[in-house]
């Protein structure tokens, strides 16, 4: 091959090969430059003391001289085809998909390639409080697991004063694969925020029940969203409502529309819940005016009118109704005049009552107050009334705390959905 076919032959290699960016990717050869420069140069001498008659062979040292340096070339040439291979197909350090922190508030956070947020949403009424006025999109995903934890400390979802400090961490990758990195990288990143603070407290990656396992199998899913599954039927039973996810959609059905669902149904739980407490506060309101009547002579002035608002009271409906019976009650037995009028212990029977009924009435008026506020008041009441700032954390060092992670872990592994139910139960009214 003549010295001007190599030359051509390099310069449409170098043409077809390089990207525009060249000095980015030609930044990236810069050690492969330098190794390569000394052995350039060795054979740019030759070259050139060839050409100056230096060797008595003429032509055929020239000759060899040239083909030399169209080795050291097409070598140079070779490392820069290397570095832009490398330059167009650099691996990122993750895949796209989604991140479910569960631990009473639900979150999805959705992350791409670079491991960068991309969206943040709450898959229930807490999670959704717990993220208000978060502008996360574009953070780092270590960065969204970090402000997520800092929010449930000052929310009180996570308290040094309790045990059962735990969530459920599983990541998915975009064609539904587990992303095992991404996993495993958040659940060490809230297990150590534990050890910071000084919390008993887990992260767990999973739920391994062998039952569940199998069936999840069985159906082609993994555990845990077949688990989820399983925590939405079970509630459904407990209610006497139609189960709305046939088997057949086991595959099929997203993570979010499975929260969607379940949060249809705790919705529907709490409004039975806050009936119960409704009807309770009523059974109390009777139980204490048939406690006064008994205690009123049967000549007391007054005591039939007192009986008919007790039996209106008995067949009140509702909270208000209730509660105007009885402050209606309450006026007539202390608005009686003259010498048959309360006294002694029976004025502090009716006191009595009336105070329990304001107790109990009051609460029921926080929580219908409760259901109309919006996500930034829920935030704002929850930080006010639970967050734990300024308070000491518990004597504990963070070999203790390590500790008691992992004596916990395989506890709260196998009754995860037992656990929150059980937060279900204690947080239903706050």
């Amino acid at each position: 091959m003549k010295r001007k076919d190599i030359e051509k032959r390099l310069r449409e290699d170098v043409e077809n090969v390089t990207p525009t960016n060249f000095s980015a990717v030609w930044a990236k050869c810069e050690a492969e430059e330098q190794a390569f420069s000394k052995q350039f140069e060795v054979e740019r001498e030759r070259v050139l003391a060839g050409a100056n008659g230096a060797n008595r062979s003429g032509g055929k040292n020239l000759a060899g001289a040239f083909i030399a340096l169209a080795v050291a070339l097409f070598m140079a040439i070779s490392i820069i085809i290397g570095a832009v291979a490398g330059w167009f197909n650099v691996k990122n350090p993750f895949e796209k998909g989604s991140l479910i922190i569960d631990i009473n508030p639900s979150v999805e956070v959705t992350y791409d390639e670079k491991g960068k947020t991309t969206q943040v949403t709450g898959l229930n009424e807490d999670g959704r409080v717990l993220i208000s006025g978060l502008s996360l999109v574009g953070e780092s995903y270590e960065k969204t697991v970090d402000e997520i934890f800092s929010r449930c400390v000052t929310l009180g979802y996570f308290s040094t004063s309790r045990e059962n400090n735990a969530l459920l961490v599983s990541a998915v990758k975009e064609n539904g694969v587990t992303d095992e990195k991404m996993t495993k990288g958040v659940c060490e990143i809230f297990s150590k925020k534990f050890v910071e603070k000084k919390m008993r407290g887990v992260a767990l990656t999973g739920v391994f029940d062998e039952t569940l396992k199998t069936e999840a199998d069985e159906h082609g899913i993994n555990t845990q969203k077949y688990a989820l599954i399983q925590e939405y039927v079970e509630l459904a039973k407990e209610l006497g409502v139609e189960n709305e996810i046939p088997t057949e959609e086991y595959k099929t059905i997203s993570v979010r529309e499975i929260y969607e669902k379940i949060e249809e149904l705790e919705e529907k739980w709490m409004d039975e819940e806050v009936e119960k407490l409704e009807q309770n506060s009523i059974s109390k309101a009777v139980e204490k005016i048939t406690e006064i009547i008994e205690n009123m002579e049967e000549d007391l002035d007054g005591k039939i009118e007192l009986e008919d608002i007790k039996t209106r009271i008995e067949n009140a409906t509702t909270a208000t109704e209730c509660r105007m019976l009885v402050d209606e009650l309450m006026r007539k037995l202390l608005d009686m005049k003259g010498p048959n009028a309360p006294v002694g212990p029976l004025r502090d029977v009716v006191e009595n009552a009336y105070a329990e009924m304001e107790r109990i009435l009051r609460d029921i008026e926080k929580l219908n107050e409760k259901d109309g506020q919006s996500e930034e008041e829920k935030f704002e009441y929850r930080e006010e009334n639970f967050k734990e700032n300024g308070k000491e954390p518990p004597e504990m060092t963070e070999d203790e705390v390590e500790g008691w992670q992992k004596e916990n872990k395989d506890k709260y592994y196998n009754d995860w959905f037992a656990l929150k139910k059980e937060w279900d139960k204690d947080r239903w009214y706050d």
